[in-house]
């Protein structure tokens, strides 16, 4: 799946878990975990995994850890998986008014950004 088409929401809220052909059950993040913000906005990055959205692509794909070699399961504990809300508030992500979740130091850079964009004169 490519990350564009995994990035894009259907429309539908994620089920708290979904059993893959292979007998593995993948957890995810339920619903009113990432609809306790309402969006004005569709999702940006949504996860198809875990159901949340991020403020950028750099966010999204950091949000994402393990070994890229299967999914985590309890026969691969190291396996790829989505951070918890928790882990990511303790890796530095916060979440924004509209529920979107961004890396601070992206946050400081876009600010840091704004403020040395040249101004237009009025007139």
């Amino acid at each position: 799946m490519s990350r564009q088409s995994g990035s894009r929401s259907s429309g539908v809220a994620p089920s708290s878990a979904v059993e893959r052909k292979d007998g593995v059950q993948l957890v995810r993040n339920p619903p009113e975990a990432s609809a306790a913000t309402p969006q004005s906005r569709p999702p940006l990055n949504q996860c198809s995994i875990c159901g949340l959205d991020f403020g950028s692509l750099r966010a999204f794909d950091a949000h994402r850890i393990g070994n890229f070699d299967h999914e985590y399961s309890p026969e691969h504990p190291d396996g790829r998986r989505c951070l918890s809300e928790h882990e990511l508030e303790g890796a530095g992500f916060t979440r924004n008014a509209r529920g979107r979740w961004s890396l601070s130091r992206d946050l400081d850079r876009a600010r840091s950004l704004a403020k040395h964009r040249p101004r237009t004169s009025d007139g």
